[in-house]
């Protein structure tokens, strides 16, 4: 399988010595930049940026709800186990034609508000003087200066609640059970395997290779599935179940390049970051984390690692609502299933208008509408392009 957002190359992260190596506080969050991709894309990550806007823009951070680019109510449903010849009418050339089920990871609300989230929440429970977590295994580092404290004050979202209540309310947020309805529309055309939502923290820079001032190695965003999502996702694809507060990362059998189960790795993870005026971050919270890697017999589109909820509470507070459902798709049809995603949501945000007038702060939300519209419309051109090349036509 072609390794979509990195496993052909490194990332290489200059740190501060002392943050990664030595563990003093270091002044601020340094700027990564991930390999191009083996697709052609180049990923920028880094501080202290959110995710892309989108238009029509939105309020303070914006919110990155614009398709497609393979890439709440927190329900753990999850699809029944049906065999891929049960689901496809008991067409197994098709299900064979179409390649093995991969992790496919699709965003049901808007991304990238999890640090925004968790910076809000290291405020209000004081983290950066006291992290939740400090030992062997985790070690937190933050900083928080007045201007920041003022920045944040400034924030339209006043609070962790006031960023839920945002992505909770945004027009195309799609929860759980519509996601389900989704999936199980998906299942009349398709052998779609298990369903998983998930949590974000951030990505981790999981290290092969440092000396005194460098680390290398790849980059895994960091996703967290509810506990028994975790136990059953490692049973499925390792033959046993792992506890989900050990600090075991499960990740796909892409990185099988790099790693080895049962390796122990140092990861890098900036939890969190603001400093809207300055290219500096003027508040940060990271982590240094010791995971134990576990290679699982699947592989993803995404440049992912997945750990148990009860190991990332250990050390921070994690969003209260899913971000991603990730779903088992065969190979070829993962394109299409990502453009049907986009579809639902924007089908969902035309279905809600009073939540346009929310959301934008405007009375007339004709623009808005017919944004979701255009959108909708060209991803919809999109999809039967995609159905004759797959075969669903």
């Amino acid at each position: 399988m072609r390794l979509w957002l990195i496993l052909t190359s490194v990332v290489t992260i200059a740190l501060v010595v002392a943050a990664l190596l030595a563990g003093s506080q270091p002044a601020q969050i340094t700027t990564i930049d991930a390999a191009t991709t083996a697709t052609g894309m180049t990923t920028t990550r880094g501080a202290p940026t959110v995710q892309p806007t989108i238009t029509p823009s939105v309020t303070s951070a914006t919110a990155s709800s614009q398709a497609p680019a393979i890439e709440s109510n927190p329900s753990t449903e999850v699809a029944p186990t049906v065999t891929p010849e049960a689901r496809s009418g008991g067409n197994k050339s098709r299900v064979r034609q179409m390649g093995s089920l991969v992790l496919l990871k699709l965003p049901i609300t808007p991304h990238g508000f999890e640090r925004i989230y968790i910076a809000y929440k290291s405020v209000e429970m004081d983290y950066f003087k006291k992290p939740k977590r400090n030992d062997t295994v985790v070690k937190i580092y933050g900083f928080l200066n007045d201007e920041a404290r003022r920045e944040f004050a400034e924030l339209s979202y006043n609070s962790s609640k006031g960023v839920v209540d945002f992505i909770l309310s945004y027009p195309d947020t799609v929860t759980p059970d519509e996601f389900m309805k989704l999936v199980e529309e998906l299942r009349r055309e398709l052998p779609i395997g298990d369903v998983y939502f998930a949590s974000r923290l951030e990505y981790a820079v999981l290290i092969t290779r440092k000396n005194a001032t460098v680390a290398e190695g790849p980059v895994a965003d960091i996703i967290v599935l509810d506990d028994e999502d975790f136990k059953r996702l490692s049973l499925k694809y390792l033959g046993y179940e792992v506890d989900p507060c050990s600090n075991v990362i499960l990740l796909p059998s892409d990185y099988g390049t790099m790693f080895t189960t049962g390796q122990v790795v140092e990861a890098f993870i900036p939890l969190a970051w603001y400093g809207v005026r300055s290219s500096a971050a003027r508040a940060f919270l990271q982590a240094n984390i010791l995971f134990e890697i576990r290679l699982l017999n699947i592989s993803a589109f995404e440049a992912d690692g997945y750990i148990g909820k009860c190991f990332a509470e250990s050390f921070v507070d994690v969003p209260p609502y899913k971000t991603y459902a990730i779903v088992e798709v065969p190979e070829k049809a993962a394109r299409y299933v990502h453009y049907k995603n986009w579809e639902y949501r924007y089908e969902i945000a035309l279905q809600h208008p009073e939540r346009l007038t929310r959301a934008f702060r405007e009375s007339n939300v004709t623009r808005y509408i017919n944004w979701y519209r255009e959108r909708l419309d060209s991803v919809r051109k999109t999809l039967q392009e995609l159905k004759a090349e797959i075969g669903l036509n």
